[in-house]
């Protein structure tokens, strides 16, 4: 039950522009119980969802991408890992200019580890404070074409997503490419943590894609995914997390469960707690 109702509204399904009631999950954060809805279409999101002018107070030094220099040290290293990864698929797309903006980029420690590789990198985030303007008067600003824009774990975040991603299609090259990486909602560790799998991430993410629903969803505003990738790298984390949240105690059985899903995801990708996807425009 939600204690503020005043706070929260019903919206419709991103795909299909229906509103589902279907409930798929209910979960309790601190004292509201939030409904995570599985539409007509397949389409899984939250329904209803916090206001847009009431995240914000769940986007603070707290959350983990927004932290300066408190990341704990297990973040800290798979930051590293992932940092490195991602640089090494856009190298792999063999752009000439580099030019690439980050959307929903968090504190922009990603864009400055590119900036120290040569790359002409820009970034952007509605919810860090270092940035007043909106996404459009951000973008007529720069004036410019990026070869790659980039929505790393970010997408399901975009209460304007549909916006977001035609004032991003205007700025992307007419050779350029699309980098979503967000979390499976097919994922081995969700199916294993159910409402407590730590990628849920209530009330911050909003929609919870699988291969099947980006897929949909793209092809909705004429963009095709050209390649996939599994994110190993998350699978480390998020049982580590899920199991934490749980009960810190059950951490004695982290190897255990990280073990038989990693397994699970070299039989088949689609098990992967995240997915990386290459795209163009039609």
């Amino acid at each position: 039950m939600l204690n503020d109702k005043d706070n929260f509204v019903s919206v419709e399904c991103i795909i299909c522009n229906k509103i589902s009631n279907n409930i798929f999950l209910d979960v309790q954060v601190h004292r509201n119980i939030y409904t995570i809805c599985k539409c007509n279409c397949g389409f899984i999101y939250l329904n209803p969802r916090i206001t847009e002018n009431k995240i914000q107070k769940h986007y603070n030094q707290g959350y983990l991408p927004f932290g300066q220099n408190k990341y704990n040290f297990i973040y800290k290293i798979f930051q590293l890992i992932t940092f490195k990864w991602k640089k090494n698929i856009i190298d792999n797309l063999k752009i000439t200019d580099k030019k690439i903006l980050d959307v929903g980029s968090g504190n922009g420690s990603f864009i400055h580890y590119l900036v120290k590789n040569k790359y002409n990198a820009d970034s952007y985030d509605e919810y860090y404070d270092y940035n007043k303007k909106n996404y459009k008067e951000y973008l007529k600003d720069k004036s410019t074409n990026y070869n790659v824009i980039s929505f790393f774990h970010s997408l399901e975040h975009m209460y304007n997503i549909n916006s977001i991603l035609t004032l991003s299609k205007q700025a992307l090259d007419e050779n350029g490419y699309f980098i979503f990486a967000l979390p499976n909602h097919n994922a081995i560790d969700r199916k294993i943590f159910n409402k407590n799998w730590i990628a849920y991430d209530i009330p911050r993410h909003l929609y919870h894609f699988n291969t099947n629903t980006l897929k949909k969803y793209l092809i909705n505003n004429n963009i095709i995914i050209v390649k996939s990738y599994s994110m190993i790298q998350d699978t480390f984390f998020n049982v580590f997390l899920s199991l934490k949240k749980i009960n810190i105690f059950l951490i004695i059985f982290y190897p255990i469960v990280l073990i038989y899903c990693l397994l699970l995801i070299m039989i088949n990708k689609d098990h992967s707690s995240s997915l990386l996807f290459i795209c163009k425009i039609k």
